[in-house]
C-alpha cells in the first residue's frame, strides 16, 4: 500500500537564539545590575535562595526515603526524585533569587568588561555567599 504523497511543505525551523556574544553582554549588563543592588535587597534576595534550594534538597529527600517504593520499586522513586529536585532551581530563576554560584559568574563578567569595580563585585559577593550558605 502506498501513501500518498507529501502536500505540506515542512515547518520552517526557527532559531531564536541569542549568539554567544549577545548572552555574554546581556549576562554582563545582568551583572552591573546585581552589583549594584541595595545590601538589604541582596541579603534577603540571598537568603530566600537558599531556603528555596533547601526546600528543593528537602523534597527531594522525603521522595527518595520512602522504603516501600525503595524495596518495590527503586527505579520509581529515583526517577520521581529525578523530577523534583529541579523544583528548587526553577523556583530560584522563576523568583529572581540570588543564588551564589549565579552571583558569582554575573557580577565576574560585568567586572571583566569594567562596567563594575572589584569592590563592587566582593560587596555583592560577601553577602550573598555568607546568606546562601547560612540558610542551606
Amino acid at each position: 500500500m502506498e501513501l500518498p504523497p507529501r502536500t505540506q511543505a515542512p515547518l520552517p525551523v526557527v532559531h531564536n537564539a541569542y549568539s554567544p556574544k549577545e548572552a555574554i553582554e546581556i549576562s554582563s549588563r545582568a551583572g552591573a545590575h546585581k552589583a549594584t543592588m541595595r545590601i538589604d535587597k541582596i541579603i534577603v534576595s540571598s537568603f530566600m535562595a537558599g531556603c528555596l534550594l533547601s526546600f528543593g534538597g528537602a523534597c527531594y529527600t522525603v521522595i527518595n526515603t520512602s522504603t516501600w517504593y525503595n524495596e518495590n520499586a527503586p527505579g520509581l522513586v529515583r526517577m520521581f526524585g529525578a523530577l523534583i529536585f529541579p523544583f528548587g532551581l526553577v523556583v530560584i530563576v522563576m523568583t529572581g533569587a540570588d543564588l551564589c554560584t549565579g552571583s558569582f559568574m554575573y557580577t565576574t563578567l560585568s567586572t571583566l568588561h569594567r562596567r563594575t569595580s572589584i569592590l563592587l563585585m566582593l560587596r555583592h559577593w560577601l553577602p550573598n555567599a555568607n546568606r546562601n550558605c547560612w540558610r542551606s
